[in-house]
């Protein structure tokens, strides 16, 4: 009995979605997958085959996977804000598991949220704290949610036994969702386009192993042999390929040479391998130049797209990724005060000019320390430097101060440190 509930198990989980016999008969014959009408099958596994789904999954997995998540405790003032790098949190975000470092484990989850919608780990918890974060397939996953509205994991580990878990021992990361408990699958809503771009790709490996044109036609005005043709093959070919590729050729004997350039076709062929990359970053809401669709893309506006990728693309993630790790991995009492961040300084920066100047405007304004901008920048702290630098023109008058001072003062436009406004009070 035993095995005979582990194979229902195993074919309910498999064909979990399915609710039309169409749906049905495309399962039987193409397995997990699903059939666009182009003829191709569908699915994660063969989505990723395709170069501009990879780029868009991977873009985003690396990119979040990469910035620093840091936990902070924020101040009685509601402005400040603390680092907490002892916080049971920040311990667990440092070391996700004993076999994944903070990088693998995001890109993972990450990845998986981009390609199928939903990312899951069970939370091993340990005395009421979340001591590990165990991560699950998604394809072995299934939410339902009971009459009170809560709501149950069901997934099937890998010797095919089903189990159960409340919310409050599953991590989940979900994207957009039409039920407010899992994501959509981008994959399905993706399928012509993506199964049109493999039926292409199919096209044209089919094309170059069968049915090639040839570069080059010699044209004879009589009939050669077999002996004949083999021979002038051989001789053109020795003579004129590789190294000798462009040299001089002569031709006799009232040979006739012609070029066969691209067909109308061959370039409508390459239009529409480059219309679905474009069609295909678009699900992910990915700028085509980081997928190397590089043809408007200028130097004068490359900083803005990568700001606009950052702003448009990955915040959502991140963004999403914030709350649910405070909703879900945070004690109660923590979720007043303590929450987390990525750090997104880095990818939003623009060139060295640019910095440069907007550090200069920063510490004459007196809104940053030059020991900040140097924090910024990824330096060490100097002694001295922690002071707010204000203008003379715009510092508080002095209660006794004569008309020449004043005057003297309005003319001078020199920075000078205040002491009374320095963020650490440093001399």
């Amino acid at each position: 009995m035993d095995i005979k509930r582990r194979f229902y198990e195993a074919v309910r989980v498999l064909i979990k979605g399915i609710s039309t016999s169409q749906e049905l008969a495309d399962f039987l014959l193409a397995g997990q997958g699903r059939m666009s009408k182009s003829g191709v099958n569908v699915s994660p596994e063969t989505a990723m085959q395709v170069s501009a789904v990879y780029a868009c999954v991977t873009i985003i997995a690396q990119n979040v996977a990469q910035l620093p998540l840091i936990v902070y405790e924020r101040g009685e003032d509601g402005r400040t804000k603390t680092r907490l790098p002892d916080h049971p949190l920040a311990k667990l975000l440092k070391r996700p598991n004993f076999w994944q470092t903070p990088y693998e484990f995001w890109s993972m989850m990450i990845g998986h949220m981009a390609l199928r919608g939903n990312a899951y780990a069970i939370k091993n918890i340990v005395r009421g704290q979340t001591r590990e974060l165990i991560p699950v397939h998604p394809a072995r996953v299934e939410v339902v949610q009971d009459a009170e509205l809560r709501l149950i994991y069901k997934f099937t580990d890998k010797s095919g036994l089903l189990h159960e878990l409340p919310m409050e021992r599953i991590f989940h990361l979900k994207g957009l969702s039409w039920n407010g408990f899992t994501g959509i699958n981008p994959i399905a809503q993706a399928r012509e386009s993506i199964g049109l771009s493999l039926a292409t790709e199919q096209h044209g490996a089919a094309l170059f192993k069968n049915g090639a044109q040839p570069g080059a036609i010699l044209r004879h005005p009589g009939t050669l042999d077999d002996a004949a043709r083999t021979n002038l093959k051989k001789s053109w070919t020795e003579r004129f390929s590789g190294e000798n590729a462009f040299g001089l050729a002569v031709i006799e004997e009232g040979l006739e040479w012609e070029s066969i350039g691209m067909s109308s076709e061959d370039a409508q062929f390459i239009e529409t391998r480059k219309f679905q990359a474009v069609d295909i970053a678009r699900f992910w809401n990915v700028p085509p130049h980081k997928i190397a669709i590089l043809d408007r893309a200028t130097f004068s506006n490359i900083e803005q797209q990568n700001i606009d990728f950052v702003v448009d693309t990955l915040m959502p993630y991140t963004v999403n990724t914030q709350q649910v790790v405070m909703h879900s991995l945070l004690l109660p009492n923590d979720r007043k005060s303590v929450f987390v961040e990525f750090l997104l300084d880095g990818l939003l920066r623009g060139d060295s000019k640019a910095r440069g100047e907007f550090y200069k405007k920063a510490i004459v304004n007196g809104w940053m320390t030059r020991n900040e901008v140097r924090a910024a920048e990824n330096l060490n702290p100097i002694d001295g430097l922690d002071e707010i630098l204000v203008p003379m023109n715009v510092a508080p008058n002095e209660p006794e101060e004569s008309e020449e001072e004043e005057d003297e003062e309005s003319e001078s436009e020199s920075v000078v440190p205040n002491s009374e406004q320095s963020g650490n009070g440093a001399s």
